[in-house]
């Protein structure tokens, strides 16, 4: 069992911010963006949403695609105090209201694709389409962290992820910065994740999965690589190869659809999600190291 990390997730971050601003943090398909960038925008919207009423525990919804501003919205959120809600952009308005609903959230960050759609929750919910935030130039920040949120806590819950609900209601399982902390600071030394690496942001930011995705690939000041939408679904193998992704986080069913040959960069491959299949194996074992994250 790794020592508990009694540390907030978001400071993890920091320090690799603070430490290498000109790395690169975020290779996305609608852009690139160093460690200096992330903080600078993650840091402009943290302080909207402080604004906003944003604070320790208060409950943020998140509907966007995966992309780079899905990824400075998370952690905005936790930079503001708040907890992660992520919402699926392919769920029914349903779905998304009664989460809203169970967790009290006064805000749903999106990004334009999605706002008017969600335009119908109730009132009490307001909405913000974070790539129109940043593209309004009146929204500059020049605010430091010690001036955001200093009394958010190892103990506050950092996100929120919801149960499927195919049995019954969609439950919320509550996520403290330090579980999250001591998780992904254990996984990623087992993973053996280093500054230089890449690693592909696959999983749905519904799925748990993405929490380790993303924040372990930032707490250890790597970069995290995110296909579109078309190149995770239709073009997985030679995205993988011109990303030059290192360490490829899959579903076994969707590592069995990439040729090894054709990743040579490839060095890690972590199947999560559902359990291995032996054919997986014999299929990697000879081009990467192979580890099996799953534990149902």
């Amino acid at each position: 069992m790794p020592q508990p990390v009694e540390r907030c997730v978001h400071d993890l971050v920091l320090d690799k911010m603070a430490a290498q601003p000109t790395a690169p943090a975020i290779s996305a398909w609608d852009g690139e963006m160093t460690y200096g960038e992330l903080e600078v925008a993650s840091r402009r919207l943290a302080h909207h949403l402080l604004e906003r009423g944003v604070g320790p525990e208060v409950m943020v919804g998140l509907c966007m695609d995966k992309s780079k501003w899905g990824v400075v919205a998370m952690l905005a959120i936790l930079r503001a105090g708040g907890a992660v809600v992520p919402l699926g952009v392919q769920h029914p308005l349903s779905r998304i209201q009664g989460i809203v609903n169970d967790t009290a959230a006064p805000l749903v960050l999106v990004d334009r694709s999605h706002e008017q759609r969600l335009a119908e929750l109730t009132a009490h919910t307001q909405l913000l389409a974070v790539d129109s935030f940043f593209d309004d130039p009146s929204t500059v920040d020049t605010t430091t962290f010690d001036e955001l949120c200093p009394s958010v806590r190892p103990e506050h819950v950092a996100w929120v992820i919801y149960t499927s609900g195919s049995t019954g209601t969609p439950k919320g399982v509550m996520l403290e910065h330090s579980a999250i902390a001591t998780s992904i600071l254990g996984h990623g030394h087992a993973f053996g994740i280093k500054p230089h690496d890449r690693l592909s942001q696959f999983a749905a930011y519904t799925f748990d999965v993405a929490i380790q995705e993303i924040t372990t690939t930032l707490a250890l000041g790597a970069c995290i690589c995110v296909p579109s939408e078309d190149d995770r679904v239709n073009r997985l193998t030679p995205y993988l190869a011109e990303a030059r992704v290192t360490i490829a986080t899959l579903t076994s069913t969707v590592a069995a659809l990439v040729q090894p040959q054709d990743t040579p960069t490839v060095r890690t491959l972590v199947l999560m999600g559902e359990a291995v299949q032996a054919k997986v194996v014999d299929q990697w074992i000879e081009h990467a190291d192979i580890i099996n994250a799953y534990g149902p």
